[in-house]
């Protein structure tokens, strides 16, 4: 029933508790959390009434009214502190996570955890959550038609946020330390798109051009990744 970029925001949370899924859509992961036993309850929510009556639609064809509530909310607007011991923000942009996560801190900073998965500007997003407080817990990185998604399990701990470098902050601390796999696959196919983008720049003559810089740059850190991930 899940993606298999779903599957993997899923196995990052907590048993036990209240979850609170922002963005639920079809409310496919807030359901599977529920029947899996992940969560005792869940509360789906969006921000358009469209997707919302859909997820209504779903919970209701699942017989799981009683433990899931849905709310037209936008990001954590209508959830109060202290009501969920986890959060997915997951199938977003980047910086309008990060906007959700900063325009409630009393919320974001209450939960016990809360697993993210940016569709874009990951870097942005590990040097955010690190400036607001929030320390990366866990990670992960599934490949999934073509595309990788990166899964960040993260929590308000300002007291271990920690120290990053180029390349953990564009690549993942802990995807580094594990010698993840879909990472890896990743640094190949970045590095192999990199390599092309400086042969068209030395075709047009732009050999010591600012971008040709850029790439160059680009190219030492992945590979610093890639001998990290050895």
């Amino acid at each position: 029933m899940l993606s298999e970029r779903l599957e993997a925001v899923l196995s990052q949370i907590t048993e036990g508790g209240v979850l609170a899924d922002v963005g639920t859509d079809h409310g496919y992961l807030a359901i599977e959390a529920v029947r899996r036993g992940k969560c005792i309850k869940a509360i789906a929510m969006d921000v358009n009434k469209g997707p919302l009556e859909r997820a209504g639609k779903h919970i209701k064809e699942s017989q799981m009214e009683h433990l899931i509530e849905t709310r037209l909310s936008d990001g954590f607007d209508k959830l109060k502190k202290g009501e969920a011991a986890s959060a997915v923000i997951a199938g977003m942009g980047g910086r309008l996570i990060c906007g959700i996560i900063e325009r409630n801190p009393d919320v974001s900073q209450g939960l016990k955890e809360l697993i993210i998965s940016p569709q874009s500007d990951i870097e942005y997003v590990r040097g955010r959550l690190r400036q607001l407080g929030f320390a990366v817990i866990d990670e992960d990185m599934v490949k999934e038609d073509g595309k990788y998604y990166v899964i960040i399990k993260t929590a308000y701990q300002p007291d271990k946020t920690g120290l990053c470098d180029e390349v953990t902050s564009a690549y993942g601390r802990k995807l580094i330390e594990k010698s993840h796999p879909v990472l890896k696959e990743y640094l190949r196919d970045e590095r192999a798109k990199l390599e092309g983008v400086l042969n068209e720049l030395e075709s047009a003559g732009k050999r010591g051009s600012e971008r040709y810089m850029q790439i160059m740059h680009k190219m030492g850190i992945n590979k610093k990744a890639q001998e990290m991930t050895d």
